[in-house]
């Protein structure tokens, strides 16, 4: 499972896409084709940066000092050049990636709940909720889109439901972990006062011993 404050962070990223997409989908999709191409653009920069930072500290200890050319960082960046300066033209894959993200976030959810059910309760309607969302990636991926407006609202309203239930399974989660380390504590002290207790036994039989 992730750390609680990473599954916020996912639920207040997926709400605020989900009530851009809601609200105005034809503009709210354009937006998100940009972002997700300046993510690309950054990606890319900041992998071709670490990648001369790393071969300049590798050349300190080798003869070899060949600069190899970062291919897929310099292809994130222009793939996000791309989506920047041409975000109509890849509209319809980037509704299919969101979709995708939709169909995995729904079945990691299911996942997460089934591990908090060990130690939280987890109601069903939970899981139905986190089965919808799956079936809502799956109309992106059934239906093109020629208009984004409908399927736009649908992953819009979508994205709403996974940030609400994102933030259910990181209240259940914290529950979890605190439970858990509860036990623990309180297994680790059992385990010391059974090792005290054996001590103070063989004490007392060496010292009748002798």
């Amino acid at each position: 499972m992730s750390k609680p404050i990473f599954a916020i962070l996912r639920a207040i990223i997926a709400l605020v896409i989900g009530f851009l997409l809601a609200l105005n989908p034809e503009t709210a999709t354009c937006i998100i084709v940009v972002l997700i191409g300046i993510l690309f653009l950054l990606f890319g920069i900041v992998s071709v940066i670490y990648n001369i930072k790393a071969v300049k500290s590798i050349e300190r200890f080798s003869e070899d000092r060949q600069l190899q050319f970062p291919i897929t960082s310099v292809g994130c960046i222009l793939f996000g050049l791309v989506l920047s300066l041409m975000p109509s033209a890849f509209l319809k894959i980037s509704m299919f990636i969101l979709g995708a993200f939709l169909v995995l976030a729904g079945a990691f959810q299911i996942v997460s709940f089934r591990l908090c059910s060990k130690n939280v309760h987890t109601p069903m309607p939970f899981y139905v909720i986190s089965a919808l969302v799956m079936l809502a990636g799956i109309f992106i991926f059934i239906n093109p889109i020629e208009s984004a407006s409908l399927p736009a609202i649908v992953l819009g309203t979508s994205f709403i439901v996974y940030g609400v239930m994102e933030t259910v399974l990181s209240v259940q989660t914290m529950i979890s972990n605190k439970r858990l380390k509860k036990a623990e504590a309180e297994y680790a002290v059992e385990v010391i006062a059974e090792k005290e207790q054996t001590t103070n036994g063989q004490e007392e039989n060496n010292t009748a011993n002798q």
